[in-house]
């Protein structure tokens, strides 16, 4: 759908919070925007270390892991991350069968990926720290607890309306 999954921005502006940059892309909207978008070559000049990708509805399931697939052979080092509910439902077949994917973000993500973006570039490869994840190591799929989960005072506190980290807000 062409409807962003109301904690998509609530996740952004988080991380946002905790001092990092951050961008939400809307793939149908930037092809709406312009025809010769091209994806590749976006990521090819802005080369970022973590790319989220929301698995919320599950008929974006094959987009969504092909898109992995494209974002690892455009930038093989970039950390392809997970959220969303279906995401989280098949967390470890997703894991287990595409390579593509790193970390998946169970259930409630945004503090659990708030935490991981911290980590992530104070250059900790170790998660079990952080809750609601899964995710590899040399070892294998490790899955941490799901041990947050928002209370009341977690979602007041939440700005699920901060449009300008959507690239072209205002076509959207």
């Amino acid at each position: 759908p062409m409807q962003l999954p109301m904690g998509l921005l609530a996740v952004a502006d988080t991380v946002q919070q905790k001092g990092f940059n951050i961008e939400v892309i809307h793939l149908g909207i930037e092809k709406i925007n312009n025809a010769k978008f091209s994806l590749n070559d976006y990521l090819k000049v802005r080369k970022p270390k973590i790319i989220g990708l929301s698995l919320h509805w599950y008929y974006q399931a094959y987009e969504v892991i092909d898109l992995a697939k494209t974002i690892k052979l455009i930038i093989p080092d970039a950390i392809v991350v997970l959220g969303g509910i279906t995401a989280s439902y098949y967390a470890e077949e997703i894991m287990r069968e595409f390579d593509c994917i790193d970390i998946i973000v169970r259930g409630e993500g945004e503090k659990p990926f708030a935490e991981l973006i911290k980590a992530i570039f104070s250059g900790q490869r170790n998660f079990t720290s952080i809750p609601n994840i899964v995710w590899k190591d040399k070892d294998g799929i490790k899955i941490n607890p799901m041990a947050y989960v928002a209370q009341k005072e977690d979602l007041d506190a939440l700005n699920f309306t901060n449009f300008n980290l959507l690239r072209n807000f205002p076509l959207y």
